[in-house]
């Protein structure tokens, strides 16, 4: 029985707390009339904070939404395969004996089969249903397609297939490639099965004296002996060694030392090591399981450090530091090689342990990663040398050193060695020479840790960066962290607000014009705490900083103070009127505190004391007097109409609610059976017609719910296997994420029924939002996805994967998607089926890649803006020459690779292959072979019309780039339409890879023959580009400037330029840049200015760009980049816009690189359609595989001017290189993809947005370094 207080206490607060849904207010909280009077007197009398007006947002109604589908399939199967990669440690690695799939666990409970030579993830496998949090699963490679799978459950797992063939109920299992043993409790018996069909074979008792749950096991790696460890009924250690060829027990005896394994057979089971005790080790051969040695090492813990290689010829006994406090130079001082041969030993290097070690042993080598200095090095023990050394890149790595030793992982046959990261990725290097090839998995989508959606549901706010923020898994990621706002209607990304330091919580205003962030800066998170905090309120359009609220108040790192005295900001909220932040904290503060925005000024402080005491009765009628810790706040809301701030606070869960504008406490309310051990509320939610609460705990696996209407049967439900939750905005039903299925839960408050979506994520869901309108639900989760659902039919409309700062791709489940170009131009970034073949992700694109069809299913578009981006759409068709209904059909070219295709590394320059060309109905007009973007036979590729075939062979050798190479071959019939591309990748390690040379012309005019339109700079810009080129550098071995200038430039000096070209070799780098007039002739083609032009005929002297195009077009130097400042340099659609002739070169201190025209946009808008085109899609048009950067765009000047003694895109251009401006990550390289992004920011900074520099081509393929 409660106490009397105690129920007097709920009744008063079930009382209070019960708001009407016509609206929250004192009437509405079942108070007699005089107690509202009274309590209404009380807070009339109180100083107000503010008498703004509350602010009322204006709510953006949606659309009707629909599914169109304007895509026509003709019979072809289709599916996208997305890499969403692993959200957490990486575990294991494996590599399959053929060497054609990688498979990788994870902390995050997923199994990855990856295509090796792709990096392209093929499949996955979650949890098992029983597994809850953050179990994991492991892997054991039995051959080419089989795996066991192990988690709750054993399963059989054909990885090529993608199909579990066999489930097996029990946990506790060990495997080998041969067999694998079962531990049946009920039994009291040992379960053999076959490992490739599953099959039971036989059974084995325990041992007749074992105490059954007191047994470990081991088997051996050919699986031909089962090694038993255990207590018996008089709690004496013993061990049993079982030949499971015949079942015989091989050798027992009493264990000297507690615990498994104390045995291990070598790779090829020919020996057994034996610990006798923590340093000796007695040696067995095993055809007679005599011991033959004995080896002893000295102050040291052998442990379960014996290490093995591939084969029995050697072991590594590498013991522990035993006796006295840590010290690393004494580590490792006595590990030693055994050779099995001789019995030699031989002493290692010092600091051989693994308490800051990973050591894997293969032949007579061992790698060995100092996990503390990130360094790794190849030791030769036969030779007690060194082979290589080298460090391990940790950027952005949770933390400085792999976690899991497990994570480096050998593969001698394959000349590689893999190491896995904290946030999921894959580092790959050669074993030869320790030099890094590539991370796998890189690109993988990142998880989101929190997410909000505005008051007027225009944005939707997510946080990234913060592995799933530090409430949940206790860890902070270093590296970037950042709140991506996005525009619901769209998808755009409308800002971004990055940091070094991790983020607490965001929250949009009222006015949805700002956004405050809560940054937290913290030193060793959950150890030395909290060094600094700060609330910065941003502008969402401008993206600029308003206002800095720094705590002033003593954090944790101050012990002196005492713990409820030492407030730190934990959550935000904008106050109704927006003049305020009011913050709380949970793991230290008392107060509720309201921030002026405007002055970063503390205006009030709520006191939420330490300690409460309540008086009452008890059962037997005796009155007490208890004390309830309230310790901080864990959770705090405002109510729907902001007239009252409700707390969730302390260990003792109480709920308190303050009147906003005094401050005056009008509840404060013990919450029964509160959540265990809750250390911050999750899903704390108060639902819009205040009956409901939620409360839960990232430690409990349910959330239970309220019903504050009914106080004596307040527990209205006890949701299990629960995380994130939220209440529909009718207050019908509460949402939430289940932990088991990771599918989204509808419980019903009424009928207490719940219901489930028939998708869902594939890991621990972290948020839910619901928007102000009822119509879209998104969802967060540790898998790297969130989701975007229609809330009334609770239907998938599609999956948003972020893969950092700028770069976002969205997919419905009919495979219609939209992105941002730099996301869906990465490699690696997913796979595209057809018909069961499989094709780079980007060959999709011109069939799936429709914004307008996203943002009609998204419903908050106008039919304006849908139409617009559906425009832009048919324009790219246009260009591409595709028509407006194209259809994916299954009567397409089709082009095969055979011979070294599935050579993913080779030293060997030459490489060859059979491309088989066909098509069912047509003749094969052209066959093309791209390397890292080029075509090697030219935009036009090889034309074999001529042969009249309709299936044609071609035997090729390509010469080899040095590092990788990105091969794609396709080919076209004789009506153009192409077949979609065979890629792979190949990896040329040379043995003495040579520096590229660098060849550099450089083109301008600024003297023409017409003098009145001479120009200042061009001259000076080639010869400054020219100047920097020839200053020492370290990228290339040589450098060749040549330049034409003035009068030189002309027809025949431009012609000779192609003979130069022809003699770079294929690992050089070609830049070709001009300066001076850019021309159009009146049917808009594209011209150089030449000294001696007519600038009335450009077409009789000038130069065309298709001329200049083809100066790079066929020559055997792959890393092209083509420089053009001049006006107009950019593309033109010519259907869209009128040539208008209008004498225009100066204007004030600039001078524009133009004649006498300018180009207009045409009234219909199809220039903006064209440029929105530019904008939104990767170019995919058949190019020479240069980079192209014009200075402004089609119908743009180019300016230049004395403030930069240049024009204003070649000074750019300068500073990116030669002062490092354009090296965004700080890595001392400037990549071209760095030098296109600087430039296309820095120019319209520096002209007001008057110049914008464009991009005629891209080559996605070959992203290399300029400087």
């Amino acid at each position: 029985m409660k106490p009397v207080f105690h129920q007097l206490l709920l009744v008063l607060a079930m009382s209070l707390l019960w708001l009407s849904a016509s609206g929250q207010t004192l009437e509405s909280f079942g108070l007699s009339s005089g107690d509202q009077k009274k309590l209404s007197k009380k807070i009339e009398a109180a100083p107000k904070i503010s008498t703004v007006p509350f602010v009322t947002p204006t709510i953006i109604r949606a659309d009707q939404r629909n599914s169109p589908s304007s895509l026509r399939t003709d019979g072809a199967t289709f599916e996208m395969l997305v890499n969403k990669g692993h959200a957490g440690e990486i575990e294991n690695i494996y590599l399959s004996p053929d060497k054609k799939r990688l498979i990788t666990t994870s902390q995050d409970g997923q199994v990855i089969v990856w295509d090796y030579q792709t990096a392209s993830e093929l499949h996955r496998i979650g949890r098992d249903k029983k597994q809850v949090g953050l179990y994991g699963q492991n892997v054991d490679v039995i051959n080419d397609s089989i795996a066991v799978v192990t988690g709750l459950t054993i399963r059989l797992y054909n990885y090529k297939t993608n199909k579990i063939l066999k489930s097996i109920d029990k946990t506790e299992v060990r495997i080998s490639p041969k067999r694998m043993v079962v531990e049946d409790y009920d039994k009291k018996a040992f379960q053999v099965y076959s490992t490739t069909s599953f099959n039971l074979e036989y059974t084995i008792p325990f041992p007749g004296d074992a105490i059954p749950n007191r047994i470990d096991k081991k088997i051996s790696n050919t699986g031909k002996f089962l090694i038993l460890n255990y207590q018996d009924q008089a709690y004496k250690y013993k061990y049993e060694i079982i030949n499971l060829d015949n079942k015989s027990v091989v050798l027992k005896g009493k264990a000297n030392i507690i615990g498994n394994p104390n045995a291990f057979f070598s790779p090829n089971d020919g020996f057994l090591l034996m610990k006798e005790s923590f340093t000796k080790i007695d040696i067995y051969e095993t055809n007679k399981f005599s011991r033959i040695k004995t080896i002893e090492v000295k102050n040291g813990d052998l442990k379960d450090n014996v290490l093995f290689g591939s084969n029995d010829q050697s072991f590594v006994l590498n013991p522990e530091q035993m006796f006295g406090t840590y010290d690393e130079k004494k580590l490792g001082q006595n590990s030693m090689w055994v050779n099995t041969s001789t019995w030699k030993t031989t002493n290692l290097p010092a600091n051989y342990s693994s308490v800051v070690l990973t050591v894997k042993i293969f032949s007579n080598n061992a790698l060995i990663y100092n996990r503390l200095k990130n360094q790794i090095m190849l030791y030769d023990m036969a030779k007690s040398a060194n082979v290589w050394q080298t460090r391990v890149d940790t950027t952005g790595w949770a933390s400085g050193a792999v976690w899991n030793p497990s994570s480096l992982i050998v593969f001698n046959g394959a000349g590689r060695f893999f190491i896995g990261t904290k946030l999921g990725a894959i580092q790959e290097y050669d074993l030869s020479n320790g030099t890094y090839v590539r991370s796998i998995g890189s690109t993988a989508s990142e998880p989101a840790a929190l997410v909000r959606i505005s008051k007027d549901g225009k944005y939707l706010g997510v946080v990234y960066g913060n592995n799933l923020i530090g409430e949940l898994f206790n860890e902070w990621r270093k590296g970037v962290h950042y709140l991506r706002v996005i525009d619901l209607s769209n998808l755009n990304i409308v800002a971004e607000f990055s940091t070094l330091m991790p983020i607490g919580d965001f929250n949009f205003d009222n006015s949805s014009k700002r956004v405050a962030v809560l940054y937290w800066d913290y030193d060793n998170f959950g150890n030395k705490g909290i060094r600094h905090q700060e609330i910065v309120i941003y502008d969402i359009i401008t993206s600029s900083k308003l206002n800095t609220i720094e705590n002033p108040l003593p954090l944790l790192t101050n012990l002196k103070i005492p713990y409820y005295e030492k407030p730190a900001f934990d959550r935000i909220l904008f106050s109704p009127d927006d003049q305020f932040i009011i913050t709380s904290s949970y793991d230290s503060g008392t107060y509720l505190t309201y921030w002026d925005i405007a002055g970063g000024q503390n205006k009030r402080r709520i006191e939420n004391p330490y300690t409460t005491k309540v008086t009452g009765k008890n059962g037997f009628g005796k009155e007490i007097t208890k004390e309830y810790v309230n310790a901080g706040f864990s959770d705090v809301m405002l109510s729907s109409n902001g007239k009252y701030i409700l707390a969730l606070t302390g260990v003792k869960e109480r709920v308190k609610i303050w009147d906003y504008a005094t401050g005056f406490l009008i509840l404060d309310a013990l919450i029964p059976e509160p959540a265990p051990n809750a250390v911050r509320s999750s899903g704390f939610r108060w639902s819009a017609n205040g009956q409901y609460i939620a409360v839960g705990s990232p430690r409990a696996d349910f959330n239970k719910i309220y019903n504050l209407k009914n106080p004596k049967n307040y527990l209205s439900a006890k949701i299990e296997n629960c995380s994130e939750g939220a209440f529909s905005n009718d207050s019908k039903y509460y949402i939430f994420g289940n932990k088991l299925t990771h599918k989204i839960g509808f419980y019903n408050l009424e009928s207490g029924d719940i219901a489930y979506t028939s998708d869902g994520h594939s890991d621990f869901i972290t948020g839910i939002a619901i928007s102000p309108d009822g119509k879209t639900m998104v969802s967060t989760a540790k898998d790297g996805e969130f989701i975007i659902w229609d809330l009334p039919s609770r239907a998938k409309i599609g999956s948003y994967f972020s893969q950092g700062p700028g770069k976002y791709f969205f997919i419905t489940p009919d495979f219609y998607f939209s992105g941002t170009k730099e996301a869906l131009k990465q490699s690696g970034f997913g796979t595209f089926k057809l018909d069961g073949a499989n094709f780079p992700f980007l060959e999709s694109d011109v069939f799936f890649n429709q914004p307008h069809v996203i943002m009609e299913r998204l419903g908050y578009a106008s039919k304006k803006e849908i139409d617009f981006f559906r425009q832009a759409r048919e324009k790219r068709l246009e260009k591409l020459g595709f028509a407006k209904d194209a259809r994916l059909s299954k009567n397409y070219p089709k082009v095969t690779v055979t011979g070294q295709q599935g050579v993913y590394r080779t030293d060997k320059e030459l490489f060859a292959i059979t491309i088989k060309a066909s098509d069912a109905t047509q003749v094969i007009k052209t066959i093309h072979v791209l390397v890292n973007g080029v075509p090697i036979w030219g935009v036009n590729g090889k034309d074999v019309a001529a042969e009249n075939k309709k299936t044609i062979e071609k035997k090729v050798t390509l010469s080899l780039s040095t590092g990788n190479n990105s091969i794609a071959v396709y080919c076209t019939n004789i009506s153009g339409i192409s077949s979609f591309a065979n890629a792979f990748q190949v990896r040329y390690e040379a043995p003495a890879p040579p520096k590229p040379n660098l060849h550099v012309i450089a083109m301008g005019v600024s003297n023409y023959q017409n003098a009145e339109l001479n120009l200042q700079y061009p001259s000076k810009d080639v010869n400054d580009l020219a100047q920097f080129f020839k200053s020492k550098n370290s990228v290339y071995e040589k450098v060749t400037v040549q330049t034409l200038l003035d009068d030189q430039f002309n027809e025949k000096g431009f012609k000779k330029l192609r003979e130069t070209l022809s003699k770079t070799k294929i690992n050089d780098a070609v830049v070709v840049f001009w300066a001076g007039h850019g021309l159009l002739d009146d049917n808009l083609n594209y011209y150089l200015a030449t000294h001696d032009v007519d600038f009335n005929n450009p077409a009789a002297k000038g130069v065309s760009y298709e001329a200049l195009e083809a100066l790079l077009d066929s020559i055997p130097a792959r890393q092209k980049l083509l420089l053009i400042d001049a006006c107009h340099s950019g593309e033109l659609d010519k259907a869209s816009v009128a040539l208008i002739k209008e004498k225009r070169t100066e204007s004030g201190e600039i001078k524009f690189r133009s004649f006498n025209t300018r180009v207009a946009p045409r009234a219909d808008g199809l220039q903006n359609a064209f440029e929105l085109m530019k904008q939104s899609f990767v170019d995919t048009r058949r190019n020479t595989g240069a980079t192209v950067i014009s200075s402004a765009g089609g119908v743009e000047f180019a300016i230049e001017g004395e403030k930069w003694k240049n024009g204003v895109f070649t000074f750019c251009l300068l500073k990116g290189l030669r002062e490092q401006a354009a090296d965004a990550n700080k890595d001392g390289k400037v990549m071209i993809s760095e030098l296109e992004a600087y430039i296309s920011q820095e120019v319209p900074r520096l002209t007001d947005g008057r110049q914008q520099p464009a991009f005629r081509t891209e080559n996605i393929a070959n992203d290399w370094r300029v400087w």
